[in-house]
């Protein structure tokens, strides 16, 4: 008869092994790949900061507050209310800056995940048919690419207005050809192997073989290429908020904060130290996680 105490023992020992070699294989994967590790950590704060922003923010980031205003109206300086000072209208910096990180998030997510639809499509239909086919999406994709790009998401803007939702779609409509270009080399190499030429000689359709056999075989540089346009898409919305077209005052915006802090610099410099940070963060980030994740997908290096 088993000793019930014994069982206990061996059960709680397994356990114990099984928590050891956890810990030893993820010591071992942010030994290897510790840009992954690093990128998403600063990440992970960056969402946390946007899903939390109104238990962060200790107050109203569009609130004009007069006790943030000096007797003579200029801003006020970072103290023990206003951590990071007031803006000219006398507006929390701190709660603008949090607040900013959920705009930031949404621009640079949504317009990369427009652009990866549209790129992954147009590359893989180009990299796979061939032909007619492939010689109007590469003309198209070499006419999007001529044009400087940050001259035609402002012309853009322009038309359909600045807003937020305007500025990701103007950024993800426009982003799509360097995506288009990767996605299509990556096909070439792929439709040319053994288990699509086998899917052909069964007799399967050209869409199956795309969506099934080809597409889930490409998305190692996909992911690495979405995660990469975020934080550049990040960067370009704050460079269109800086500029007066992008995210519209009150709505707190890096860039548009970056704007005034430019403007009331002399008299008042922390105004520009949180969200310079913060678009540093966001970016560097981004960057970090992407390359890592580049290190870890390459067959010829990721273990």
């Amino acid at each position: 008869m088993t000793n019930p105490n014994v069982s206990t023992v061996k059960a709680s020992a397994v356990s114990i092994q099984q928590q050891v070699k956890k810990r030893n294989k993820f010591s071992r994967f942010a030994r290897s790949y510790p840009l992954i590790i690093i990128g998403g950590i600063m990440v992970f704060t960056l969402a946390i900061m946007a899903v939390f922003a109104p238990v962060i923010a200790n107050h109203n980031p569009i609130t004009q507050y007069p006790e943030g205003l000096s007797d003579i109206g200029t801003p006020i300086e970072p103290n023990d209310n206003f951590i990071l000072g007031t803006d000219s209208l006398g507006r929390d910096a701190l709660s603008r800056v949090v607040h900013g990180s959920i705009v930031s998030l949404e621009v640079g997510i949504f317009a990369s995940l427009i652009s990866l639809i549209i790129g992954v499509f147009m590359g893989i239909v180009s990299g796979y048919f061939g032909s007619w086919i492939d010689m109007i999406i590469m003309r198209i994709t070499d006419t999007m690419l001529a044009f400087p790009f940050l001259l035609f998401v402002i012309a853009l803007v322009a038309v359909l207005k600045p807003s937020i939702t305007n500025v990701y779609i103007a950024i993800g409509i426009l982003g799509w050809a360097t995506m288009a270009r990767v996605v299509r080399a990556e096909v070439l190499k792929v439709k040319q192997l053994e288990y699509v030429q086998a899917a052909k000689a069964l007799g399967s359709s050209s869409f199956p073989i795309l969506f099934i056999e080809v597409l889930p075989n490409i998305m190692g540089p996909v992911i690495v290429m979405g995660t990469l346009a975020i934080g550049q898409n990040i960067m370009l919305e704050a460079a269109l908020s800086f500029l007066g077209i992008g995210v519209q005052p009150p709505t707190a915006s890096w860039g548009n904060m970056l704007q005034e802090g430019m403007r009331i610099y002399q008299i008042a410099p922390w105004m520009i130290y949180g969200p310079g940070i913060a678009l540093i963060w966001a970016t560097l980030g981004f960057n970090l996680l992407g390359d890592g994740l580049r290190d870890w997908l390459d067959p010829k290096t990721g273990r």
